[in-house]
């Protein structure tokens, strides 16, 4: 817990700060820490979890890539390649043939990747909020072998056991899917197995009820995500549907939060942050369509698009 402060004798060092100037380098420390003790007073988890992750790992991962956007995107005649290889972040790191790879040799900062990912400090809502998962997905019919959910490149698993906490009564089995690696570091959860699946490849489950992708669609251009949904899709039941929990984007009057993921998007994959006309033409493409969109936070345009199987 953070010492209490005394905001009074901030106001009067920072006032004398301002008028006179920093003394010293004791005066220096004494300021330094006493404006730590406000942001640890003031901030709430969300905002600690983002303060710490960009501190820790912005410096070394997308710092070099941001210094390194202006030169890439003249290089490109300000066209994207649509090559995961051949994108600002890779450029900064000559190293690394891709973001991914980069983060597979770095512990340290692929595990406070994953942290973020369970929090996302700039969402402020969870989709189950917003989405009827017990009306839409659960069946009274269900048994426990009944394949209800499956997170594909789910990480850890924190979406399954957020559904178990949420829902106790419903049956079902849940899967998690993902990488050796990563799901090396899967969570318990009642009912749910862990699969290693690369979603390039062809999808080992047949007929699920839901086949679930947070934030995954925004990390690839455009062809490779034809080449993930049409792995899905050749799974489906015709009751099947798919999850898409990522960014709507409007036409106009973006917020600055979503247009920065959307920069971000550009930088590390040359991909982007999607409008609901781009995200229809990517399902029209390969056989899909938009059944129905839940938003559940309006500042990130953070939302699930349900998507069937074309008639």
């Amino acid at each position: 817990m953070a010492q209490t402060m005394d905001f009074n004798n901030l106001a009067t060092e920072m006032e004398a700060l301002a008028a006179n100037g920093v003394k010293n380098d004791s005066s220096r420390e004494r300021l330094l820490k006493a404006a730590q003790h406000v942001v640890a007073e003031l901030e709430d988890p969300r905002q600690a979890i983002e303060r710490t992750v960009y501190a820790t790992s912005s410096t070394e991962s997308t710092g070099p890539a941001i210094l390194a956007l202006p030169n890439y995107l003249e290089r490109n005649k300000y066209r994207l390649p649509e090559d995961v290889e051949n994108t600002a972040f890779t450029q900064a790191h000559k190293e690394a043939p891709t973001l991914y790879s980069w983060f597979a040799t770095r512990p340290k900062h692929l595990d406070m990747f994953h942290r973020w990912m369970v929090e996302r400090p700039y969402r402020a809502g969870h989709w189950l909020d917003a989405f009827p998962f017990e009306k839409l997905v659960a069946k009274p019919t269900d048994t426990p072998e009944t394949v209800i959910f499956i997170d594909v490149g789910g990480g850890r698993g924190h979406q399954c056991l957020e559904i178990r906490n949420r829902f106790p009564n419903v049956k079902g089995r849940l899967i998690l899917e993902d990488t050796e690696s990563v799901i090396a570091g899967a969570v318990q959860v009642p009912n749910m197995d862990v699969v290693e699946v690369d979603f390039f490849k062809e999808q080992p489950i047949k007929g699920a009820r839901t086949y679930y992708l947070r934030s995954i669609l925004h990390n690839w251009p455009t062809k490779h995500c034809r080449t993930i949904l049409r792995n899905i899709k050749s799974a489906m039941a015709p009751d099947s549907f798919i999850l898409i929990d990522d960014m709507v984007m409007p036409e106009v009057g973006a917020d600055k939060v979503a247009v920065s993921m959307d920069i971000a998007m550009m930088m590390g994959f040359t991909s982007e942050e999607r409008t609901e006309k781009r995200w229809a033409e990517l399902f029209d493409s390969v056989g899909l369509k938009i059944d129905g969109i839940y938003k559940y936070d309006e500042r990130a345009h953070s939302s699930i698009l349900a998507v069937k199987l074309k008639e």
